[in-house]
Protein backbone atom coordinates (compact mmCIF):
# COMPACT_ATOMS: atom_id res chain seq x y z
CA UNK A 1 0.00 0.00 0.00
CA UNK A 2 0.99 3.73 -0.39
CA UNK A 3 -0.29 6.44 1.93
CA UNK A 4 -1.24 9.93 1.44
CA UNK A 5 -0.20 12.17 4.18
CA UNK A 6 -1.22 16.12 5.01
CA UNK A 7 -0.20 17.58 7.43
CA UNK A 8 1.49 14.97 9.66
CA UNK A 9 -1.81 12.65 9.02
CA UNK A 10 -2.03 9.98 6.93
CA UNK A 11 -5.49 10.94 4.94
CA UNK A 12 -5.81 7.30 2.58
CA UNK A 13 -4.28 4.79 1.15
CA UNK A 14 -3.92 3.15 -2.05
CA UNK A 15 -3.81 -0.61 -2.70
CA UNK A 16 -0.59 -1.70 -5.30
CA UNK A 17 0.61 -4.55 -6.63
CA UNK A 18 4.78 -4.26 -7.92
CA UNK A 19 5.39 -6.66 -10.77
CA UNK A 20 9.03 -6.99 -9.75
CA UNK A 21 10.62 -6.65 -6.19
CA UNK A 22 13.13 -3.63 -6.21
CA UNK A 23 15.81 -2.15 -3.13
CA UNK A 24 15.78 1.60 -2.88
CA UNK A 25 16.30 4.27 -0.77
CA UNK A 26 14.12 5.58 1.82
CA UNK A 27 14.03 8.12 4.69
CA UNK A 28 14.21 7.12 8.39
CA UNK A 29 10.82 5.98 9.58
CA UNK A 30 8.45 8.65 10.66
CA UNK A 31 5.37 8.15 12.66
CA UNK A 32 2.04 9.93 11.78
CA UNK A 33 -1.53 10.09 13.28
CA UNK A 34 -3.84 7.60 11.93
CA UNK A 35 -7.03 7.69 13.18
CA UNK A 36 -9.81 4.87 12.58
CA UNK A 37 -12.74 4.56 13.88
CA UNK A 38 -11.92 1.50 16.33
CA UNK A 39 -8.61 4.04 17.02
CA UNK A 40 -9.36 7.87 16.61
CA UNK A 41 -5.38 8.00 18.19
CA UNK A 42 -4.14 5.38 16.00
CA UNK A 43 -0.43 6.07 14.62
CA UNK A 44 1.39 4.51 11.51
CA UNK A 45 5.02 4.19 11.13
CA UNK A 46 5.92 5.18 7.35
CA UNK A 47 9.32 5.86 5.11
CA UNK A 48 9.48 7.68 1.80
CA UNK A 49 10.84 6.44 -1.05
CA UNK A 50 13.66 8.59 -2.31
CA UNK A 51 14.67 7.30 -5.56
CA UNK A 52 13.31 5.72 -8.78
CA UNK A 53 9.80 5.66 -10.16
CA UNK A 54 8.07 5.71 -6.55
CA UNK A 55 9.96 8.24 -5.23
CA UNK A 56 8.25 10.48 -2.90
CA UNK A 57 5.62 7.30 -2.36
CA UNK A 58 4.86 6.85 1.68
CA UNK A 59 4.88 3.11 2.60
CA UNK A 60 4.76 1.30 5.42
CA UNK A 61 7.69 -1.11 6.81
CA UNK A 62 5.16 -3.01 9.16
CA UNK A 63 2.91 -3.94 5.70
CA UNK A 64 3.46 -7.17 3.74
CA UNK A 65 5.69 -7.35 1.33
CA UNK A 66 7.89 -3.98 2.07
CA UNK A 67 10.71 -4.12 4.18
CA UNK A 68 13.11 -1.72 5.77
CA UNK A 69 16.66 -2.04 6.44
CA UNK A 70 18.47 0.87 8.13
CA UNK A 71 21.66 1.94 6.06
CA UNK A 72 25.03 2.94 7.98
CA UNK A 73 25.62 6.16 8.57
Amino acid sequence: MSYDVQRGIVTGFTRNLIAQPFTGQATTPQSFAYPTFTDPSGRKTLVRILVGRLAGTWVSPDDPGVRYTPGRP
